[in-house]
């Protein structure tokens, strides 16, 4: 009798049978569109009940900070190299939200390791936002 051969796939990626071939595909990450997705991609109402923590008594700027993290993949940023970081702003005059880069400062608590995912989130949560730059 042939023992049973199990495959495990490389970290990342998953295992797809095409025409009768293992094939190692890329696991695509799903960015969240909203604070609920992004409660039921991390299952964080169950991690935070276990510290006794109620999810919803987080503050929005709590909230936003954790999605930024998970948008950047929890990418260790090194602020004293001069690689460029794009930051989220907002003018309080015109009310305008857009991404600048920097190179050494934080001064915005919305930083991101490309442009495109700063884009993407700003799109998701521009009123989030908004209401978190007017709070601060």
């Amino acid at each position: 009798m042939e023992k049973p051969t199990t495959l495990t796939a490389p970290e990342g990626q998953y295992i797809d049978l095409e025409n009768s071939k293992i094939v190692y595909k890329p696991i695509e990450r799903v960015l969240p569109k909203t604070w609920k997705d992004y409660v039921n991609l991390t299952n964080l109402d169950r991690k935070l009940a276990n510290l006794g923590i109620n999810f919803t008594e987080l503050s929005n700027y709590d909230k936003l900070r954790m999605l930024r993290d998970y948008y950047n993949d929890d990418y260790e940023f090194n602020w004293c190299d001069n690689s460029f970081k794009y930051v989220i702003n907002y003018n309080f005059d015109s009310k305008i939200l857009w991404i600048n880069t920097t190179r050494y400062h934080k001064y915005s608590p919305f930083y991101f390791k490309s442009e495109e995912l700063g884009k993407e989130f700003m799109t998701n949560f521009d009123t989030k936002l908004r209401e978190c730059f007017i709070n601060l």
